[in-house]
């Protein structure tokens, strides 16, 4: 073990992998891993800048994890764009050349599943809708403080959180209760100077089920 993590030794894997990830908070180079994690190159994400206001950030809780070359371990994110123009949509296909390969799109929950167990949602990258709907549960946990998660621009490269007063229920102000945010949330991030609005809304399960109900869901596999 590295001299400067003798004073961990004994300590479970995962909460040495823990303390390290917060030792290297500062290291830019840990952040970019956060996108090398899904893209293999940024002709993507370049692309995406070119359109009205569009901004690629990724959002979860623990999001952090992908900051390190480690296993993800069935980690799940959501990939946003906030495309005014939704035009955006129409670049599916350079979308899915970006991707690091080996993966698996589920259509149906717009779901991208790479072999790292890491998955992404892709929603509102692909439908352009307004708003993104998300399994809320996998995107936000419950702290002491409230509603949390964790965000990363591709204009910005840096890691941040996302604390109760940037989550805003609808209706009812910051989410300092988890369960305030079952019904969607407006989300204030920062993009270097700027500061962002991006809305959430919860995934219709039922809605999907009813699809699924026309035609089984479509998984599809690219090597």
């Amino acid at each position: 073990m590295d001299p400067q993590y003798k004073l961990l030794e004994g300590l479970p894997p995962e909460l040495c992998s823990r303390i390290k990830d917060h030792v290297h908070l500062a290291d830019p180079e840990n952040d970019l891993n956060i996108w090398t994690s899904i893209f293999k190159d940024e002709s993507w994400l370049e692309l995406a800048l070119t359109f009205d206001r569009c901004s690629p950030v990724l959002l979860g809780y623990d999001l952090s994890r992908l900051r390190l070359r480690r296993e993800p371990q069935k980690l799940y994110v959501a990939l946003l764009a906030c495309d005014y123009s939704g035009d955006l949509r129409r670049k599916e296909s350079e979308f899915f050349v970006a991707l690091q390969d080996g993966y698996e799109y589920d259509k149906t929950h717009y779901e991208i599943h790479f072999p790292s167990g890491l998955t992404v949602n892709v929603y509102e990258v692909l439908t352009g809708d307004e708003a993104a709907r998300l399994p809320l549960e996998k995107i936000f946990r419950n702290k002491e403080s409230g509603a949390y998660s964790q965000y990363c621009f591709y204009t910005d490269k840096k890691l941040k959180e996302l604390e109760p007063s940037q989550i805003l229920a609808h209706g009812s102000g910051p989410a300092y209760r988890l369960r305030a945010i079952r019904n969607g949330c407006k989300l204030l991030l920062q993009d270097r100077e700027k500061s962002r609005d991006f809305i959430v809304t919860p995934r219709c399960e039922e809605s999907e089920m009813a699809r699924s109900r026309i035609g089984q869901d479509i998984i599809v596999r690219f090597d």
